[in-house]
Parts: structure tokens; C-alpha cells; sequence
């Protein structure tokens, strides 16, 4: 994700700001996915954030891609934030990684990506 665009989310959730502390994947790595889940990101975490309860100690372990979808791991979780986390996940399989266009996965020689056809057609001009 480009910076600008993770750095707004980092200012405005708690959860995800990084300390000396943390050595995680999020903290040396940050979000390891492309611009186009940034929305399915905000409504997932406006929501985490209301079910959290003040400097609940709840940090997000890492953000990325895998198989095609979006996948999130924390260190501290309920039931609540499992239910809203999984459906993102799964809503992540329907928007593109790249644009947050309408998308699908699709296995291109072995990768498979969320992708809308437009991004599907530039990505194979790179590869």
C-alpha cells in the first residue's frame, strides 16, 4: 500500500500505530497489499474500534495478501472481531487489489490475484 495511504490509517487508529515495542510483521514490514483494499480497511477497523474497549492492549500482527484475499492477524481477539475480520476477508475476494473495483480471483500462471479485468490487463503487460 502506498504510504500516504497506510500513514492515514496509522493517524487515525490506535490500534495501529507502532511502538519501539512492537516486532511485528506490520511493524517492520506495514501493510503488504496494494492501494485497492484501503476502503474495506477503514470500514473494517471503524468497526474493530467500536467493539474494542479504551488501551485494550489489541494490535494488528499483520496485513497482507495471501491466495487472493486479504488476510489479517492479530494479537488479541474476540468472537465480535473474528466475525468482522472473516467477513472482510471473504468481501476482499470480490474487490479488486488494485483499483477497489468490482474484481475476482484469478490464478494467472500461479498467482492468484483479486483483480477487475482492466488491472488483470496491466498486470500481465508487467509480468
Amino acid at each position: 500500500m502506498k504510504p500516504e495511504l497506510e500513514q492515514k490509517l496509522v493517524n487515525r487508529f490506535k490500534f495501529l500505530q507502532r511502538g519501539e515495542e512492537d516486532k511485528t510483521l506490520y511493524y517492520m514490514f506495514g501493510i503488504e497489499h496494494n492501494d485497492g483494499w484501503f476502503d474495506l480497511l477503514w470500514r473494517l477497523f471503524e468497526g474493530i474500534e467500536k467493539i474494542l474497549e479504551q488501551d485494550s492492549g489489541f494490535r494488528i500482527l499483520q496485513i497482507k495478501e495471501k491466495f487472493g484475499s486479504l488476510r489479517i492477524y492479530t494479537n488479541f481477539t474476540s468472537d465480535l472481531i473474528d466475525t468482522l475480520i472473516n467477513k472482510a476477508e471473504l468481501e476482499s475476494e470480490k474487490i479488486c487489489e488494485d483499483c477497489g473495483k468490482k474484481g475476482k480471483i484469478i490464478n494467472y500462471n500461479g498467482w492468484l490475484r483479486c483483480q477487475c479485468s482492466k488491472c488483470l490487463k496491466k498486470w500481465k503487460k508487467m509480468k
